[in-house]
């Protein structure tokens, strides 16, 4: 189980946002959830797009209300799970169908996390599924922020290897 307590996250602000604005010129990937709060979530969104980073959102925990075309536009990668992809394209019948109507939005990549089904990863070029590897999970908490821990590291690497090239 999981439950958030939005103490410190609730009071991070947008002074704060643009005081650490340095931090994203160095980075060459963001990567953005949704427990502090939305407008907040865009404006740092907003300046890792500026600074040159890759901008991974992983769109947990989902509102309600959706997200926004501003923040979808800046967006370069979203890794939501299947629930997630779902609730953001109400009327798809398909995790196919889903995310191209969010690739239109403005990410470059719809990655949807499917548990032990594996993921599938959505472009404009096309599609491509890599299946789970076989683990006897004992608590699946974390496991989305895992997961976009290490794609966004396997894009931080690649970026710096191809740039020692």
């Amino acid at each position: 189980m999981i439950a958030v307590g939005a103490g410190a996250n609730s009071l991070l602000s947008i002074a704060d946002l643009d005081k650490a604005k340095d931090a994203f010129s160095t980075a060459r990937v963001a990567v953005l959830q949704l427990e502090i709060p939305m407008e907040r979530v865009e404006f740092a969104a907003k300046q890792a797009k500026t600074a040159g980073c890759i901008v991974l959102l992983n769109p947990a925990p989902m509102p309600s209300s959706g997200l926004s075309p501003e923040l979808l536009k800046t967006v370069d990668i979203l890794v939501p799970n299947v629930g997630e992809l779902m609730s953001l394209v109400k009327d798809a019948k398909t995790i196919q169908e889903a995310a191209e109507n969010v690739l239109e939005l403005g990410p470059k990549a719809v990655v949807v996390t499917q548990g032990r089904h594996g993921v599938t990863a959505f472009t404009t070029e096309g599609s491509f599924w890599i299946p789970a590897i076989k683990v006897d999970a004992v608590d699946t908490v974390g496991a989305g922020d895992c997961f976009s821990a290490s794609l966004s590291v396997s894009f931080a690497v690649r970026i710096l290897v191809l740039a020692k090239t």
